[in-house]
């Protein structure tokens, strides 16, 4: 939303000049960056981490790099989580939401899932910068909410 509409059909379209390889999965995006099958691509933070944790950093060929701020793909995005209203499960799902939020919960996550975690005082044994140092885009993820509308844009560019 930095640039519009019309700054995404152009970055489409630039970008569709330069012949993207698809992959279907996070996971497949890294495997073929690292076998240089492509250049580079853009995966999630934590698929780079799993792979360095499964077989060693001097193994992998990728390298991981966070966008600046001022790039519309430094998106930071918080999981969610909540509780379907009616539900009869109610006490069950409230336990878990607090498993998920407690110490132990968030501590799983950050080492074990390389997230970053969303509660003071957790820390993580990956060597992830603080989401303070990551300054996120200034995207207002809540603006990108028209399903229909992007992939009418990718159809219109000729990718998909």
């Amino acid at each position: 939303m930095v640039k519009g509409e019309d700054g995404a059909r152009d970055w489409l379209t630039k970008f569709k000049a330069n012949e993207p390889r698809a992959y279907d999965k996070n996971g497949a995006v890294l495997d073929g960056v690292d076998k240089a099958e492509v250049a580079f691509g853009l995966i999630n933070h934590y698929y780079w981490y799993e792979k360095v944790a499964e077989a060693g950093v001097d193994k992998v060929k990728a390298k991981i790099h966070f966008l600046n701020a001022d790039d519309p793909g430094a998106l930071i995005n918080v999981a969610g989580v909540g509780i379907v209203k009616g539900t009869d499960a109610k006490d069950a799902a409230v336990k878990a939401i607090d498993y998920l939020l407690s110490s132990e919960g968030q501590t799983y996550f950050a080492d074990e899932t390389f997230e970053y975690p969303v509660i003071a005082g957790v820390t993580t044994k990956a060597d992830l910068p603080t989401l303070s140092e990551l300054k996120g885009s200034s995207v207002d993820l809540n603006r990108l909410d028209s399903l229909d509308a992007t992939l009418k844009l990718l159809e219109e560019v000729g990718l998909t």
